[in-house]
């Protein structure tokens, strides 16, 4: 969401402005998908799947990694080596092999994180 800003020194509201005359706000982004590379790929059936980084911000603390599942267009993701945990920012680094899709469903899809104690697509 969206929050309007603030600031109080010894007990007073100071005003602030943008310099257009605006109001300064704070959006808290949340738990996300903050990064998927690279965005696209072939992952047609032969194929063998497309490897994929995927960063998760904000997730809340370090999860349990075993309890980490993604999906694409609803098909299982597979898991390559360990994700790795970052403290600042609340980073998960995830490395991905995606499902072959058929064809007929090129163009984009739903690529779903789950088990970090939040649902996240991108």
């Amino acid at each position: 969401g969206t929050a309007s800003v603030s600031l109080f020194v010894s007990g007073e509201q100071l005003p602030l402005a943008r310099s257009d005359g605006g109001g300064l706000t704070f959006a808290y982004l949340g738990a996300r998908v903050s990064a998927v590379s690279p965005p696209s790929g072939l992952t047609y059936v032969g194929s063998g799947g497309v490897e994929i980084s995927v960063t998760l911000q904000n997730i809340g603390g370090e999860p349990d990694v075993t309890l980490l599942n993604a999906t694409l267009a609803g098909r299982v993701c597979s898991i390559v080596g360990s994700p790795t945990y970052v403290a600042s920012g609340e980073q998960l680094f995830v490395t991905l092999r995606t499902p072959e899709l058929p064809n007929s469903e090129a163009g984009v899809v739903a690529l779903v994180v789950t088990g970090t104690g939040k649902d996240l697509a991108a």
